[in-house]
């Protein structure tokens, strides 16, 4: 089944690397200015939307799973060349022209569908 890649995505994946570094539900949501409940369903949707276990909770430790480790790894990589992509355009004033920009968009599009299909294969192995 084909998943469609959706604008909560790199908010769910940022939450959940949140939640990885800080060690807590709790801390990962004062970080993020959301409720505790709130970081937990955004990492809840994110392990049903890949079919995939990626936190061991219990009441008292929060541990990746083998999944999550390899997910964590691949959200950092995503995120980061979010905001190489981001960085490298701020402050630069130039008007699109001519029908490049649109070819620009759709190589950036299907570099997404790509990577986030990668990440799925790798995260089901």
């Amino acid at each position: 089944m084909r998943k469609n890649l959706d604008y909560g995505l790199l908010h769910a994946m940022t939450a959940f690397l949140r939640v990885v570094d800080a060690g807590s539900f709790t801390a990962a949501a004062a970080q993020m200015a959301l409720t505790t409940a709130q970081v937990s369903r955004l990492v809840s949707e994110l392990e049903k939307r890949l079919q995939a276990k990626l936190l061991q909770r219990t009441t008292r430790r929060l541990a990746l799973t083998s999944a999550g480790e390899r997910y964590a790894d691949q959200c950092r990589s995503i995120l980061d060349m979010v905001a190489e992509a981001e960085s490298g355009v701020g402050g630069a004033n130039v008007e699109p022209a001519g029908s490049g920009c649109v070819a620009w968009r759709r190589l950036a599009n299907a570099m997404w569908c790509r990577l986030c299909r990668s990440t799925a294969r790798c995260i089901r192995r």
